[in-house]
């Protein structure tokens, strides 16, 4: 798996593996309203119940309603 970083202001910008985070931790994809509508109108069918349980969960994490 390979991901990216990126900053959104200064103090992400020094975010480093290994000394501020590691393979330990929780990642999670950002969720917006925007992100859920196109789930919602473009996946539908390919969402499994884990599936939406887990973007309900990512809403309440971002504090989307």
């Amino acid at each position: 798996m390979a991901m990216k970083l990126e900053a959104t202001n200064a103090a992400e910008s020094a975010v480093l593996f290994g000394r501020h985070f590691d393979a330990q931790d929780a990642l999670v994809s950002r969720v917006t309203r925007e992100s859920i509508d196109v789930l919602k109108a473009n996946f539908r069918d390919e969402m499994t119940k884990d599936d939406w349980r887990l973007v309900i969960r990512l809403k309440k994490v971002f504090n989307i309603d």
